[in-house]
């Protein structure tokens, strides 16, 4: 039943109800007692309504749970092989157990990819590693697995708009 029904259903019902709340003192016993079983029965219908509702909704949210649960397990694997210089998509399915096939096809359903899980993570850690660490620009380009210091400027200054020098002296 589509929702547009059911509020339309519940407006009607509550419009009857309000019509046949002035003339329930006019009512016989046998027909309040009937008023009040289609309201219990009422009762019942909302409460398994409400019931189905909530189970579809923890049904979706489990979902989105599992796909963002398996891009920061990729994230995690990812992580410790940007120093090294190994983060690539066979060492990150060859870590988690997976192929390479695999990887991809369980992140495209994610509707992602491991380009862009690798530049994010790359993104977020130069963020942090300039704000709190004192490290040297050179070193943060090393950590990230970048192939230069020049290569990890012209990265951040296509993600910021700014520097790493001049970021870091921005955000102390």
């Amino acid at each position: 039943m589509s929702i547009k029904k059911m509020i339309a259903r519940r407006i009607k019902s509550r419009r009857r109800k309000k019509s046949c709340s002035s003339c329930d003192r006019n009512l016989q016993p046998s027909s309040q007692a009937t008023l009040v079983a289609a309201d219990q029965a009422q009762a019942a219908r909302r409460k398994r309504s409400r019931a189905r509702f909530a189970r579809v909704a923890r049904r979706l949210a489990g979902r989105s749970r599992r796909q963002r649960s398996f891009a920061r397990e990729v994230e995690k694997a990812l992580t410790p092989l940007l120093s090294a210089k190994e983060a690539t998509v066979e060492r990150v399915a060859e870590r988690m157990g997976l192929s390479r096939q695999t990887l991809h096809r369980k992140l495209q359903a994610e509707e992602t990819n491991f380009t862009a899980l690798l530049k994010e993570k790359r993104q977020k850690l130069a963020v942090r590693y300039l704000s709190r660490d004192k490290a040297p620009i050179k070193e943060v380009a090393w950590r990230l697995g970048f192939s230069s210091p020049e290569a990890f400027s012209r990265a951040f200054k296509s993600w910021t708009g700014s520097s790493p020098g001049r970021y870091r002296s921005l955000s102390t």
